[in-house]
């Protein structure tokens, strides 16, 4: 898509012209998805934040600075939207390590036994 044609889709989606919008979207979505795929390594993780950050372009649309590139602005949002998935998904995650849990996660015996296994 030319420069032309992307700003007076723009131009014509800060007027709230959905059909505008979707012409952006259809346009940019594919590159958005593998962004957030290769940082999420989900497909659906991927999904919603492709998703969430059409959402918020389109709110944001008239925050956007057409002397910048739009790709570049998609992008920004894009991964800023990922690391906030990263850091939910890392603090949802906390296994809980015992002190047995742990000892056996440090400790050599195991990975000494396992060695002499492989080699006999």
């Amino acid at each position: 898509m030319d420069k032309q044609t992307l700003n007076n889709l723009i131009a014509l989606s800060k007027r709230n012209d959905r059909q505008s919008f979707r012409r952006i979207v259809e346009e940019y979505q594919h590159m958005i998805y593998t962004v957030c795929f290769r940082m999420l390594c989900n497909e659906e993780d991927a999904k919603d934040v492709v998703q969430e950050t059409f959402v918020r372009v389109w709110l944001n649309l008239s925050k956007y600075n057409p002397e910048n590139k739009f790709s570049t602005w998609l992008y920004s949002i894009a991964t800023n939207l990922c690391l906030d998935n990263l850091k939910s998904s890392k603090q949802k995650f906390k296994p809980e390590l015992t002190g047995d849990t742990l000892n056996s996660l440090i400790s050599t015996e195991n990975a000494d036994q396992q060695l002499i296994n492989s080699e006999l």
